[in-house]
């Protein structure tokens, strides 16, 4: 009677609070990826310059030269603040759609865990007797 009352309970925190546990683990590892590869503030600062690398414009408007090399710095900056952030929103984006693709398998795997583990059982019992 005790060995039942172990197999039901197990199967009922299996099929229930396990299953809800996993969804709550992988809300935490989308948020954690989310943080981790800081994707909302890179986002936001697309276009910012790289490390915040830039010049200070003249204060005299005349010179013109000074004024296009600070300009072609600060847009090289950005071009490179741009590509740096798109290769780690990238790379941030790839590892939430690995999340989001073995969810449902790792949610299957869990779900038929259980009656893997009897055919296993079963089979071993099988190869041992029936040799």
């Amino acid at each position: 009677m005790g060995i039942l009352t172990v197999l039901i309970n197990y199967l009922v925190w299996h099929y229930s609070t396990a299953v809800l546990s996993l969804f709550g683990l992988y809300r935490n590892l989308f948020v954690f990826f989310s943080n981790f590869f800081s994707l909302p503030i890179l986002i936001r600062t697309w276009f910012s310059p790289w490390r915040r690398l830039d010049e200070k414009y003249p204060k005299n408007i005349i010179d013109l030269e000074a004024w296009a090399s600070v300009f072609i710095l600060n847009l090289l900056m950005r071009a490179v603040g741009f590509f740096m952030r798109t290769i780690i929103i990238t790379l941030g984006l790839v590892f939430i759609g690995l999340l989001i693709i073995s969810f449902p398998i790792i949610l299957v795997i869990w779900l038929l865990a259980p009656f893997l583990v009897i055919f296993l059982f079963l089979l071993g019992l099988g190869l041992i007797f029936f040799k």
